[in-house]
């Protein structure tokens, strides 16, 4: 029981550790997704702003 409770603070400040980083990740990949770029509406992939054609499907954007 004494080691348990020695444990527990551990536990808890990893787990609270881990949480953050979790988040601090998801922050990262997605403000990385959303700088510049746009979906390709044939495979839904990012591609640059200025492509004009899709690197992953070859889809042929229009020229705007």
């Amino acid at each position: 029981m004494t080691e348990i409770k020695l444990l527990l603070p551990w536990m808890l400040l990893w787990g609270l550790i881990s949480i953050l980083c979790i988040v601090a990740i998801i922050k990262a990949v997605s403000s990385i997704l959303a700088i510049g770029g746009k979906k390709c509406p044939m495979c839904k992939s990012r591609v640059p702003k200025n492509a004009k054609i899709c690197r992953y499907c070859q889809y042929k954007f229009e020229d705007n």
